[in-house]
């Protein structure tokens, strides 16, 4: 018996081959746990990218413009970490006088930045080069903590960026 002229094995195979696909597609899609097991666990970078993967969840999502543009919000406990989703520029624009304080993170070889609008303390400098991963500031949160869902103290949004591509 030739095993590659057996038309019921290699069907058998094939269907075999699609199902196992078609279960690790839809364990990435739904994100069960052993899909997951390379993320964090809740300490440094997480699958959102630029908030720990705790609060990855947590952001509520609405448009802020008439453009349509995206933007995340969350609420941070004080000393949460900020992180550079990507490899690119650092500039802080805190001196804008909107209230809170603004991060611009330069998209490389693009006009496009993430924005990010919270009180914070910077570790890097502003117009240093960052890389993926590198923490970029601490969240300073000194209001007293509440349960009300529609509180934030940080707003995550693009400019001719999709933050959609961050948040998953």
């Amino acid at each position: 018996m030739d095993i590659l002229r057996d038309k019921k094995l290699i069907i058998g195979s094939m269907l075999s081959i699609a199902v196992l696909l078609g279960v690790f597609l839809f364990a990435g899609y739904v994100s069960l746990p052993f899909y997951n097991a390379g993320r964090t666990g809740g300490t440094g970078q997480g699958s959102c990218l630029v908030l720990e993967e705790k609060y990855c969840t947590e952001a509520r999502f609405y448009t802020i413009d008439t453009k349509g543009t995206e933007a995340a919000v969350v609420n941070l406990p004080d000393g949460a970490k900020l992180y550079m989703p990507f490899d690119g520029a650092y500039f802080d624009d805190s001196s804008d006088g909107q209230g809170f304080n603004k991060i611009r993170l330069g998209v490389p070889d693009s006009p496009a930045f993430v924005i990010i609008r919270a009180d914070y303390a910077p570790i890097l400098t502003d117009g240093t080069g960052a890389s993926k991963g590198d923490v970029i500031g601490t969240i300073v949160d000194k209001s007293p903590s509440t349960s009300d869902p529609s509180d934030f103290n940080v707003i995550i949004y693009g400019e001719d960026y999709d933050l959609l591509e961050l948040f998953e």
